[in-house]
């Protein structure tokens, strides 16, 4: 339950740092929402890892199939509202973009930038079929292109696509190596990539950093974090993940020349919660995870990401875009941006949730059954119940042991 609290904080954070940074708040600033980002990363690598492992006995990683089951299960999670995004930002481009631009406009942090221009956003046949495809985060020049802070659902895919990979690297060659083979040449290859600009250290070569080599340190930290919490693994391996998780993330920080004690002390929080269970940091945690306002936002936290900022250009073209608003106080434009964006996106969020990511989530699992069935060890006889899922993972643990 704790893990509802960190993903309702990235998203919040998100939408709070977008509204202050295009309402030209000149007040103090939160962390940048890149660490939002990197928080979203770590809590990615976390649920996959203890997904992959609590179905190890019925969907064993190194069987194809159960990898097919994997790749599908994960497609229908994130591309359904990613794809409803995209079409109403094409749709709407003259309303999305002319609000943005009118933001961009008044804002004179803006002055003279081309990065973060909408008047450089063109949704020509390639870009479109580049994030349709996912593979948009390959490409510098198609890091961000749509003005959708889409960037890091491409690393997500990007990580969906090589993690079997990693998780049987994880299970065969030990965690340790791992990092050493894989985590470390990325950081290294991030290195290489080019001069780092911006408040978060973004690699120069892409305006976001959409590359998986880029990131893939936040995703295995988040992995790693989720194997402290596993019944297999001793106090002294605890140790020793815990030092890498950790060196992982300070790692990178330092090469990044970002803050060493944001990211890397909600990873300490996250590790103490999974490896302690009966703690009573875990067991406030778990509290806190469990309130409802909590679970809503946890559960809105993916739509509200993609589409908040729908409700961004919204503010600029109908109301700061009014005679004489630019001249208001950067206080009274970020009171007017938050006061209407924030319950705006979770709205739309509740809807989109509803309406578009539930019944697509559903829809993949009932591709999965009718394509992708169990194997035949865990199907039931012909008059029989089905089993439930507990009893399917009972089934295969005695059969193993009997064997």
């Amino acid at each position: 339950a704790f893990i509802n609290g960190f993903r309702a904080l990235a998203a919040i954070w998100v939408v709070i740092c977008h509204c202050l940074i295009w309402s030209a708040w000149d007040g103090p600033m939160p962390p940048s929402a890149k660490y939002a980002v990197d928080l979203f990363i770590i809590i990615s690598g976390y649920l996959m890892m203890l997904q992959a492992h609590r179905r190890d006995l019925t969907e064993p990683m190194h069987v194809r199939q159960s990898q097919y089951r994997f790749y599908l299960r994960r497609f229908f999670r994130i591309a359904p509202v990613y794809y409803f995004a995209l079409a109403c930002a094409i749709a709407s481009a003259p309303f999305f973009l002319g609000g943005y631009a009118v933001l961009h406009q008044q804002n004179p942090v803006f002055a003279g930038d081309e990065v973060y221009s909408p008047a450089n956003v063109v949704f020509t046949g390639k870009n479109i079929l580049l994030h349709a495809t996912f593979l948009f985060g390959l490409l510098p020049d198609y890091a961000f292109s749509t003005f959708l802070p889409d960037w890091s659902i491409s690393l997500e895919m990007q990580f969906y696509a090589v993690f079997p990979l990693i998780y049987l690297f994880m299970r065969r060659l030990g965690t340790l190596r791992t990092v050493l083979y894989l985590c470390v040449p990325c950081v290294l290859l991030s290195v290489v990539l080019g001069d780092r600009h911006g408040p978060h250290g973004v690699v120069g070569l892409f305006i976001e950093p959409s590359f998986l080599p880029l990131k893939l340190a936040y995703f295995v930290a988040g992995m790693i974090i989720a194997r402290t919490g596993l019944e297999d693994a001793s106090d002294l391996q605890k140790c020793g993940l815990w030092f890498l998780a950790i060196t992982l993330l300070l790692g990178d920080a330092w090469m990044q020349r970002s803050n060493p004690l944001i990211v890397p002390g909600l990873a300490i929080a996250m590790l103490f919660a999974t490896t302690f269970p009966r703690s009573r940091i875990r067991s406030l945690l778990d509290r806190l995870g469990s309130l409802r306002l909590v679970e809503f936002a946890s559960r809105m936290s993916y739509a509200v990401y993609l589409l908040h900022g729908f409700m961004v250009a919204g503010v600029g073209y109908f109301i700061f875009a009014r005679p004489g608003f630019a001249g208001y106080s950067t206080t009274w434009r970020a009171t007017v941006m938050l006061s209407i964006v924030i319950p705006g996106a979770y709205a739309i969020g509740w809807v989109v949730e509803r309406f578009v990511e539930g019944p697509g989530i559903a829809l993949g699992h009932r591709l999965m059954i009718q394509q992708l069935p169990l194997p035949l060890a865990d199907r039931p006889e012909e008059g029989q119940t089905p089993p439930t899922r507990e009893q399917a993972v009972s089934h295969r643990r005695r059969t193993r042991c009997e064997s």
